[in-house]
């Protein structure tokens, strides 16, 4: 390469002032540095930045860059220095990105990277005739160079290099902004730039109004030139924000595919849309939303049923109208303990599974543990399994007798409801995720078998109580679901490859796929009896069946966090959780009263969340502490989280653009409300 120091003017000569300021540098009106970013086993990506505009968040200002595919970071600047933060962590401390007020023998930590010492600065021209400030550093170790050019940056690697990625490089390609071409790396030539430079298209929209079979659609989409509308029942349009009459109700898979003149991909986006349908799952009042994903849901009646967090286990008596939180054995000192299923027998017998770090002289560092409860989780008795990584899944009968699998290699049999665990004789290298069925001397799981990448999935079988074991190989089956449904020691189901169900009518020897025609995945699945069923997936997805899975229906249309678990206590009760820290409940009759009335208090006053329209972040001004309830166009709840008073900023990157409702309901009931555009 040859190095820009060819063409510097002498440090000497510098004029005493520059002729520039620090922000105008960095914020020239369409302003762009191309770059990419190179991994031996994930291939190229763009690390290409656009300066989009100045703004105010948490009370600082700040020059706000996107990538091509619409990510933001923040640059801050102080003097000659230039701050890094990316929208996850904005009002906490600033990575220190450059600083050109260095002199020759100072050294810096470039960001999160290398420690480099500078060995020369200057002032360079540009290709437009622009003189900057530059500087080189060396990184002492291992002798290579960087070089800075402000306004740019690092002109061998990108405006913002991964300086982790021991598997890959880092590459410049050019810089432009309005006025031209900035600054090219030797090797490029204008077609890479210009392909390193295009923005994606980005699809996205939102639904403006729903009134019985008629829906008005707001495009939102940014960078493209063509788009077509798909309305999930045969008819397409191209207009920008169509309206569209379906002829019979149901739920109707939009899409909005666009493309953009530099780029010949389409990007697709698409959201299930209720047309003259009512949502049959509701959301219920669920205090900890808080305080992570509930992973686990665990009802064995209608309205008595557990809920399991990485640190918390809730119960709820009255079908989730309110929830107690149940206390579980103190960790030992050094330990860390995190929570990672549960399965309830009935209302006074169950199981919770859970992995321990252990730090400490003469500790391992990883062990495990079962949580074992015979009295409705009043006490939980904590039952320690040595030195294994993590217990995957337990499970107990009435009559004492239960199973468990651990990470990795072995399977648990106890006797005595859970107050002694046995280790059983297991083919080498067996593990077991998921038990499917545990009746009299029969136990089946699903697993795999091997270890690392050479590890193909398995359904295992003991038809004597766990002393034999037997396995079928089959690599189409996923290595790992929350639960499963087998009706026999033969016949059952289990989620499949995307877009799929697996059933089989002999324990797993041969399987036929039902195809539910989505490209989401069903990760849980349970039937309350052999007829009637639930299956919860990726982005909302749930299907049900009322024929033994000959039919199955999609519901719950408009929702789209992740669901992780089902559970279905009764052909006409299920519970479901998601990554959104939600539960939901599929509700008929008063339970869809109930849960619709239960924020309905008098409004107190207005939230003013800014800015507004907001693309990446929203900050606003809490009178009170309580639950901050978010709500979609639909009317459906998408969000609810625990927050205290004062001015709070929250990321919206994963909220779908459109208008937004905002409730904040205090602990004494007193009610605020806002509105939101969300805009992407």
């Amino acid at each position: 390469m040859v190095h820009l120091r060819l063409l510097l003017l002498s440090t000497l000569l510098l004029p005493a002032v520059l002729t520039y300021s620090q922000s105008s540098v960095w914020s020239n009106p369409g302003l762009q540095i191309g770059a990419g970013h190179f991994n031996f086993y994930g291939g190229y990506t763009n690390d290409s930045y656009l300066y989009v505009k100045d703004t105010i968040l948490c009370s600082t200002p700040l020059l706000m860059f996107e990538s091509p595919a619409g990510n933001p970071v923040y640059l801050r600047l102080e003097a000659g220095k230039v701050y890094l933060r990316t929208p996850y962590s904005l009002c906490s401390d600033w990575d220190l990105l450059y600083d050109f007020d260095l002199v020759v023998g100072q050294a810096i930590s470039a960001g999160a990277g290398p420690m480099l010492q500078v060995v020369e600065t200057g002032q360079i021209t540009l290709l437009n005739g622009e003189s900057r400030r530059w500087i080189r550093l060396k990184e002492p170790f291992n002798g290579y160079f960087v070089e800075w050019v402000e306004g740019i940056g690092d002109v061998d690697r990108g405006l913002i290099p991964q300086w982790g990625d021991f598997e890959g490089y880092n590459y410049f390609v050019c810089a432009r902004d309005a006025s031209g071409d900035l600054w090219n790396a030797p090797s490029s030539d204008a077609s890479l730039c210009d392909s390193v430079l295009c923005p994606l298209p980005k699809p996205a929209f939102s639904v403006a109004s729903a009134d019985g079979l008629t829906v008005e659609l707001l495009n939102q989409s940014r960078n493209a030139d063509t788009w077509v509308w798909d309305f999930g029942d045969g008819t397409v349009s191209t207009d920008w924000n169509p309206q569209h009459t379906y002829a019979t109700p149901g739920c109707y898979n939009i899409c909005l595919r666009v493309r953009s003149s530099c780029l010949v991909q389409e990007r697709e986006i698409c959201h299930a849309v209720p047309a003259d349908e009512e949502r049959r799952w509701k959301n219920l009042p669920f205090p900890a939303a808080d305080q992570g994903a509930p992973l686990a849901v665990s009802f064995p009646h209608p309205d008595t049923g557990w809920v399991l967090q990485s640190r918390h286990i809730w119960k709820t008596t009255d079908g989730g109208l309110n929830w107690t939180e149940q206390s579980y054995p103190a960790n030992p000192p050094g330990v860390t303990r995190t929570l990672l299923n549960i399965r309830m027998t009935n209302t006074q017998l169950g199981v919770v599974t859970a992995g321990n770090y252990v730090s400490g002289p003469g500790t391992s560092p990883l062990e495990s543990s079962l949580m074992v409860t015979t009295d409705g989780g009043a006490t939980w008795q904590d039952r320690n399994q040595g030195d294994h990584v993590f217990i995957y899944d337990a499970v107990l009968r009435t009559d004492g007798r239960g199973y468990a699998t651990r990470a990795y290699e072995g399977i648990l049999k106890t006797e005595d409801y859970g107050q002694t665990w046995t280790p059983l004789a297991t083919p080498s290298f067996l593990s077991v995720y998921n038990f499917l069925y545990w009746q009299d001397e029969t136990v089946i799981g699903n697993g795999h078998r091997g270890l690392g990448p050479n590890f193909t999935s398995s359904i295992a079988r003991s038809y004597n109580g766990g002393n034999d074991w037997e396995y079928t190989l089959n690599p189409a089956l996923p290595v790992a679901n929350r639960r499963s449904t087998f009706f026999s020691a033969t016949t059952g189901w289990l989620p499949g490859p995307t877009g799929s169900l697996l059933y089989t009518e002999d324990a797993g020897l041969s399987w036929t796929s039902y195809d539910y025609q989505e490209d989401r995945r069903i990760v849980s699945m349970e039937f309350a009896d052999p007829s009637n069923g639930w299956a919860v997936g990726e982005q909302g997805l749930i299907l049900h069946t009322t024929d033994g899975g000959q039919n199955w229906v999609r519901e719950n249309c408009g929702y789209e966090a992740n669901l992780l678990d089902v559970s279905a206590p009764a052909p006409d009760a299920a519970y479901a959780v998601s990554s959104a820290g939600e539960v939901l409940k599929y509700c008929t009759g008063s339970c869809m009263t109930v849960i619709k009335t239960r924020h309905q208090a008098p409004v107190a006053g207005s939230l003013n969340p800014f800015p507004n329209p907001a693309t990446h972040l929203v900050t606003l001004a809490l009178p009170d502490a309580g639950r901050l309830v978010w709500i979609n166009p639909l009317g459906q709840v998408v969000r609810e989280q625990r927050v205290e008073a004062g001015e709070c900023s929250f990321l919206i990157d994963a909220l779908p653009p459109g208008f937004w409702r905002l409730r904040l309901i205090s602990g004494e009931g007193a009610v605020w409300e806002g509105k939101l555009v969300v805009t992407h």
